[in-house]
């Protein structure tokens, strides 16, 4: 009997559309297989995500709002 083993990789990479941070484009991408099956057969996820910052929302609180799209999930989210 084999033990089976997972593998993951991920990358995230932010890009600021303002020169405050507080509007950015966040690209994160991942795949993941086991030792047991091809590599060709794993599974990857790519995302792309809009994140909005209010600082000061109320006195005690900050606020982010953000949009994305799952590729793999084929599913758009809100948060």
């Amino acid at each position: 009997q084999t033990d089976e083993v997972n593998y993951c990789a991920n990358a995230i990479k932010t890009f600021d559309l303002s020169d405050d941070g507080l509007l950015a484009i966040d690209l994160k991408g991942a795949y993941s297989f086991t030792n047991t099956a091809k590599p060709q057969l794993g599974v990857a996820d790519g995302k792309i995500e809009l994140t909005k910052k209010v600082f000061n929302f109320t006195d005690d609180q900050d606020l982010k709002l953000k949009i994305g799209y799952s590729a793999r999930e084929k599913l758009a989210y809100a948060q």
